[in-house]
């Protein structure tokens, strides 16, 4: 208040002007999940969808915090840690192992969904978040009720973002209810 804060009068004084104080931030872990399968080759608006998902990606874990956990879980008919659960801070080889990803295969998004969210009830977070890259064409086994059960368990939530003008909008939906 008195303006002698970094002034050599503070320097002389037997206090600190420096008023100290606590920041809590929760700890964050997000995991994207990530749809490698076929369909994600085609082009939507000029670009392969998988490439639009993997720059989705490549954005938001720009904005993450140092300190917060970040995963990329990516599926086609079976699912493969590209980055295991990490620290952000470090985020070349983040993004070198995002980048090689390519589009082939089948889809089991429930098998995917159901791994996600076993990885992350394992996770010391406050806020443990899942969000899914994918046009949602995933067949006709899209029983969520297990996934359901865990994600409320352990109080992960879904966000969802649906590729593509194919994209399969409902599932999409559905899925984005479910993680509330």
């Amino acid at each position: 208040a008195g303006g002698f804060y970094g002034t050599p009068i503070e320097r002389t004084l037997p206090v600190t002007m420096d008023v100290k104080s606590t920041i809590k931030i929760p700890t964050l872990a997000v995991t994207f999940i990530l749809d490698r399968s076929g369909s994600m080759g085609s082009k939507s608006q000029g670009e392969e969808k998988i490439d639009i998902a993997k720059n989705a990606a490549l954005s938001s874990i720009s904005l993450l915090n140092p300190l917060d956990q970040v995963a990329v879980l990516a599926f086609d008919d079976k699912a493969e840690w590209v980055v295991s659960p990490t620290a952000v801070g470090n985020r070349r080889p983040i993004i070198d192992r995002l980048r090689t990803l390519g589009a082939g295969g089948s889809t089991d998004l429930v098998g995917a969904l159901d791994e996600a969210a076993r990885v992350m009830s394992e996770q010391n977070a406050k806020v443990k978040h899942l969000i899914v890259l994918s046009d949602g064409l995933a067949g006709l086994d899209t029983n969520f009720r297990e996934f359901e059960n865990k994600i409320t368990e352990h109080g992960i939530t879904v966000s969802t973002v649906a590729l593509g003008h194919d994209a399969n909008q409902d599932l999409m939906t559905e899925l984005a209810r479910l993680g509330k």
